[in-house]
């Protein structure tokens, strides 16, 4: 994959009007629930039901329903409002939970008030859980057309934003077995927080030594590129000089970020001009690629 279509798969990961994927399972060994099926009629099984009371035993005002093939519980625990989702095997795979203002870290605080959603009015708050990956923290907001719901790591990392036209629910996450190969292979030690796609590539958020990157695959599950954000003094001198020496090397930076890729790495300068965001990308040697405005 050249360089030009990586930065074009990296504006569709950053850009405003990312997606959320889910990937449903199945079992076939179990009569799967009726979807649409009478909500006071729901009766899961007695697998789902014995997990169910294990992981939630101070659950109350528990409701049952279906979602594909999930089984899903609203509940409340404590003083938080609780979505559970089952397999058809009884086995958990996610939850999502409401939380408090004081329950987020501040890292999340900060990143929000420093985010182009500051201004949104903050509906909820959420922790996401899912079976295999690291947690993850959304922020469902409106700025008065739509709700936009807004999602981070633990640790003020953003991951991505999802229009929320009023039935956006957040489903389970599977990662299938060659994604999770692409990841063992590619990074030291990750945790894999969530997948999402677009028409060009499978995005793959993960935790590598406290570090959030990005690996952008293609449809064919092939690693395509990584991508993650640094700090100017971690941006080899040869780098910076070429940007700083620039038309537009007086700019307020919004941020830096690396593009590891087939051809080597590319540096990724983002700030505002000209009344438009845009990308600088630069190479290892310091010369331009490219300029970009979105």
């Amino acid at each position: 994959m050249t360089i030009k279509t990586n930065l074009l798969s990296l504006f569709v990961c950053m850009s405003f009007f990312l997606t959320s994927c889910a990937i449903d399972g199945n079992n076939d060994t179990v009569e799967p629930p009726t979807k649409g099926k009478d909500p006071s009629a729901i009766s899961p099984n007695e697998k789902v039901l014995r997990s169910f009371d294990i992981k939630f035993p101070n659950a109350k005002d528990i409701t049952w329903r279906v979602d594909d093939s999930y089984y899903v519980a609203d509940f409340t625990e404590y003083s938080s409002a609780t979505n559970a989702w089952f397999g058809l095997d009884g086995e958990w795979v996610s939850s999502k939970s409401s939380l408090s203002s004081s329950e987020l870290s501040k890292e999340i605080h900060e990143s929000f008030r420093n985010s182009v959603h500051s201004g949104n009015r903050l509906i909820s708050r959420h922790r996401l859980e899912r079976k295999g990956l690291g947690d993850v923290y959304m922020l469902e907001t409106n700025n008065g057309a739509h709700n936009i719901n807004v999602y981070y790591t633990e640790y003020g990392d953003f991951i991505k934003t999802v229009k929320n036209y009023g039935d956006y629910i957040d489903r389970p996450v599977e990662v299938s077995e060659e994604v999770n190969n692409v990841v063992a292979s590619r990074f030291t030690a990750a945790k894999i927080l969530d997948m999402w796609e677009d028409s060009l590539s499978l995005k793959v958020g993960v935790m590598e030594n406290n570090t959030y990157k990005v690996a952008i695959l293609t449809p064919e599950c092939d690693w395509a590129s990584t991508i993650w954000e640094v700090k100017e003094a971690d941006i080899p001198t040869v780098v910076l000089n070429g940007f700083k020496t620039s038309p537009y090397g007086s700019t307020e930076l919004n941020s830096i970020r690396i593009m590891e890729h087939n051809e080597g790495r590319s540096y990724l300068f983002y700030f505002f001009d000209g009344g438009k965001n845009k990308i600088a990308t630069l190479k290892e040697s310091g010369h331009f690629t490219s300029i970009i405005s979105y």
